[in-house]
């Protein structure tokens, strides 16, 4: 019997910046794990009003960073035993009370900054942990939004960015 695929066989794991690195499974049950790999901005030169067509018309302006956007049930929250929420929180603000259970596990940023948030690297593994197939990690990743939508399932959407990352980096299992 052929193998069926399903939109939540995909395993996230947030995994933090101490020497023996802790790990947290997060399990997408929507199956829309999205990433983008960053893009540079350009700006176009015009000289006079006009643009310039030499091939010097247009300077790059910006790097962008890698993003990760990937949405859970609330569902998941309720008993909350994987301790997501408390993660997500301490993303936000590392001296957040709700996520002292947490900071109490020894767990470290990934990388050190000036304001009071923390860094994780994120690693996707489309087909499970176990399946031995490629996975994709992305260093360095800020928590950009959390937003929760009512409905059955409710839906909480997280969006992610490295800090460090252009692209994602796909290795073997």
């Amino acid at each position: 019997m052929p193998q069926v695929a399903s939109s939540s066989t995909g395993v996230l794991l947030l995994e933090d910046g101490s020497g023996t690195p802790k790990t947290l499974e997060v399990y997408p049950q929507e199956g829309d794990v999205q990433i983008t790999p960053g893009e540079t901005t350009f700006v176009e030169v015009k000289h006079r009003g006009r643009a310039i067509a030499d091939g010097e018309g247009m300077i790059a302006q910006e790097d962008g960073f890698c993003q990760v956007e990937f949405s859970l049930y609330t569902h998941d929250f309720a008993n909350d035993d994987s301790k997501v929420d408390a993660w997500l929180r301490w993303m936000r603000k590392t001296d957040d009370t709700s996520a002292s259970d947490v900071v109490s596990g020894g767990v470290t940023s990934t990388t050190t900054r000036t304001d009071s948030r923390a860094t994780v690297n994120l690693l996707w593994y489309p087909h499970g942990t176990g399946s031995g197939k490629r996975y994709c990690r992305i260093a360095n990743c800020l928590l950009i939004s959390r937003t929760i939508a009512e409905g059955t399932p409710g839906v909480i959407s997280v969006t992610m960015r490295s800090t460090t990352a252009r692209d994602e980096v796909w290795a073997t299992a």
